[in-house]
């Protein structure tokens, strides 16, 4: 089989309904199968010079988790801290592009490793409602689009979404792992950002000091440009319509 074609055939194995990495714990939701195989870095159609680091970021992150595979494999807690990488824009930016980029680096470099991986998608509230998912033991969690079901910051309930952040943040650090975020919202934005609806709820200010100890060396990054859906849109505009 050719590169696509095996990568096509690795996501579907391991983007099963269900993920077991660890004995006793289930995820269920797990979209790994939804990645487009054809979402890979040198397919990103750069089209402003500030784009190009931070494409190159997302890579480094990528050969970063093919290089701790045996750590991933092997460890119940294979980094040394908790760890989020938050990336940002506004819509049809290529957010998602760049993350299933990531997977599909993974799946061409060390397949195994997807097995220790979860990409989830529009469960982020149910996953964390009454109690933190630990999404199946896995090391490496992507949550693509949070709170996508929301058209603003404001919208973000008290006793449902915040909870359910404030409830992520505490298992991810308590758990080491790594997560890979993306986002129509800023983190940190003039509207003081989903961080600063979480304050609002965080009268002791443990989860804040935890969510900008688990972002220090990361951070929140803004992918700039435009919508390249546009783009897309116009290239497919005509009478030749094919499936």
């Amino acid at each position: 089989m050719d590169n696509l074609s095996n990568r096509r055939a690795v996501l579907q194995k391991y983007g099963v309904e269900k993920l077991s990495a660890t004995p006793g714990k289930t995820y269920w939701y797990n979209k790994l199968a939804q990645v487009r195989p054809d979402c890979t870095f040198d397919r990103f159609e750069v089209y402003c010079d500030e784009q190009k680091p931070i494409v190159a970021r997302l890579q480094g992150l990528a050969e970063q988790i093919v290089g701790k595979g045996d750590q991933i494999l092997n460890e119940e807690f294979p980094f040394a801290n908790g760890r989020i990488m938050f990336l940002t824009s506004d819509p049809g930016h290529g957010k998602t592009h760049l993350v299933e980029a990531v997977i599909n680096y993974v799946a061409d470099k060390r397949p195994e490793l997807l097995a220790k991986m979860i990409l989830s998608r529009g469960n982020f509230l149910h996953d964390h409602m009454t109690a933190a998912s630990e999404y199946g033991g896995a090391s490496v969690v992507i949550i693509d689009d949070i709170f996508s079901e929301h058209q603003s910051i404001g919208a973000l309930h008290p006793a449902t979404d915040l909870k359910s952040f404030m409830h992520f943040i505490t298992m991810l650090y308590e758990r080491r792992i790594f997560a890979l975020i993306t986002s129509n919202f800023r983190l940190m934005g003039e509207d003081g950002g989903i961080l600063g609806r979480v304050a609002t709820c965080d009268q002791i200010g443990r989860v804040l000091s935890r969510c900008k100890q688990v972002l220090a060396s990361s951070g929140e990054i803004v992918l700039p440009g435009k919508d390249f859906r546009q783009e897309l849109a116009k290239r497919d505009s005509g009478d030749n319509f094919t499936l």
